[in-house]
């Protein structure tokens, strides 16, 4: 039986066996193709580029926690920033690179004894199969030939050389399935291991990663629309603004007929808007709370519609607080103006204004003994005239309309409406401690409201602003470019 192609290696080292030029009579294309000399090479390559990201890392990380040279200022806070996550990012990737080249250079070697193993059985079962080729039965000589030699008739030498040959050919089959199914599952466990090693080094995509982009666009116009309904808002429930609008969708356009839209139901609209406009910025700020704690973005935007969600709380409270000034107050106007409208009744009658007070003061039995002393006339003169005063003043009260510059101050209708109510009720009936004291308050209110409201509105435009003044986008443009070759690195390991 002849042998085939190979040199024995040194010890410790696989035996060197010649690819056969083809793989029959086992098998029809290369089942073990892997150049497995390159396979350990990359092997090496990335064991030594986890080395150098180890390496790398720390001295980012040093760079992050220590000025360079006493470099200060905004750039410098920003290299220190970027120094920092491109650390935290390219540590991960050590152990990326270092997972793969591990697996690489161990399934090179297993590959390769496979590969071995797999030429070896095809050059022997090449030479059990031209052994049975040889070893087949002859056909009778013809006639007038020449005799057949003494092997040639040696029937039962050629069966065995048949029959050895037949079995070297089913243990090379054996040898050459064990050594293809070796080569692929060394192959596999390194795909596997590289897989496990991507899936848990937080490097890996996830559905947020991967949509991120779009989504960011999206929310960048979803910012601008929410801008443009709050000063749409701030409109509507501004008295002049509230009115033209009012007039020029009656009148202008005649969508819904002469006076069918009234500045009341437009600034209605307004408050109502307000609330839409606080949802969305609710929405806002829960995008851009999950982009800052994924590192996509700062937690500046966060915070700014945070500040924005607590302005609208604010103007809430301020709201509730202006209402209750305003219903005590007018309460407290009403019987004011009564009882001084009864008791001049009374003192232009010739009586005493205490009459009146006691009178009232004590019910049917002040009215029988002013009855009796003939003076029920007048007390029920005096009674007229104290509830037209307390009307009066309800009716003022209730006709009293929002100014424009309060609304615009507060952002809030209504915080503006019942400060108007509380400016009639001091208008009507002066020097009332109870209507001057919540005039007082309401207008501090006011104010903070004012600038809670207006602080948490242009925050925003000031935090843009200021940004632009003092990036330095030279500085930035490198740090990005820098992650970014950082980030292409590490998205070349092979999955498989």
């Amino acid at each position: 039986m002849t042998g085939w192609p190979g040199t024995c290696g040194k010890a410790g080292e696989i035996a060197v066996t010649s690819r056969p030029p083809d793989f029959e009579p086992l098998a029809g294309p290369d089942p073990v193709p892997a150049d497995t000399d390159e396979i350990a090479a990359l092997g090496r390559r990335y064991t030594d580029t986890a080395a150098e990201i180890k390496a790398q890392a720390a001295k980012l990380t040093r760079l992050a926690s220590n000025t360079i040279g006493g470099w200060t200022g905004q750039a410098a806070k920003v290299f220190q920033s970027h120094a920092a996550d491109l650390a935290t990012r390219i540590s991960k990737a050590q152990e990326r690179y270092g997972v793969a080249g591990r697996a690489l250079t161990q399934c090179a070697g297993s590959m390769q004894a496979a590969q071995q193993d797999t030429y070896a059985a095809v050059w022997k079962a090449k030479a059990a199969q031209d052994q049975m080729t040889s070893s087949l039965p002859l056909p009778p000589p013809l006639a007038g030939g020449p005799p057949p030699t003494t092997d040639e008739i040696s029937t039962a030498r050629r069966q065995a050389s048949y029959e050895e040959a037949s079995t070297s050919l089913a243990q090379a089959r054996r040898q050459f399935d064990t050594a293809v199914g070796d080569y692929q599952a060394a192959a596999r466990r390194a795909a596997q291991a590289i897989e496990a090693g991507i899936s848990h080094d937080g490097l890996k995509d996830s559905w947020w990663d991967r949509n991120f982009g779009w989504i960011s666009e999206v929310m960048t116009v979803f910012a601008v629309v929410v801008a443009v309904l709050a000063i749409v808002a701030l409109l509507l429930i501004c008295p002049w603004t509230a009115v033209f609008i009012a007039e020029f969708l009656s009148g202008g356009l005649g969508l819904f007929g002469a006076e069918a839209v009234t500045a009341t139901a437009v600034a209605s609209f307004g408050s109502t808007l307000g609330y839409f406009v606080a949802g969305l910025t609710a929405v806002s700020a829960i995008y851009d709370g999950i982009a800052a704690g994924t590192g996509k973005e700062s937690w500046t935007s966060f915070w700014i519609d945070i500040a924005s969600l607590a302005a609208f709380g604010t103007g809430e409270g301020a709201g509730a607080i202006m209402k209750v000034l305003a219903d005590g107050a007018e309460d407290a106007g009403k019987a004011v103006a009564a009882g001084r409208a009864g008791r001049a009744f009374v003192a232009d009658h010739g009586m005493p204004g205490w009459v009146f007070s006691l009178s009232s003061r004590t019910g049917p039995a002040g009215k029988f003994v002013m009855g009796l002393l003939g003076n029920g006339d007048v007390l029920t003169g005096a009674v007229d005239a104290a509830s037209a005063a307390r009307e009066g003043v309800e009716a003022a009260v209730k006709a009293a309309e929002p100014g424009n510059l309060t609304s615009l101050l507060t952002m809030n209708r209504d915080v503006a409406t019942d400060s108007a109510k509380l400016g009639v009720l001091n208008d009507m009936v002066p020097g009332v401690v109870r209507i001057m004291v919540p005039q007082a308050i309401g207008r501090t209110v006011m104010a903070a409201d004012g600038l809670v409201q207006w602080s948490g509105m242009g925050l925003g435009d000031t935090w843009n602003a200021w940004t632009v003044a003092h990036w330095n986008q030279s500085d930035a443009a490198e740090i990005d470019q820098t992650i970014g070759q950082f980030r292409q690195m590490v998205s070349q390991v092979p999955a498989r």
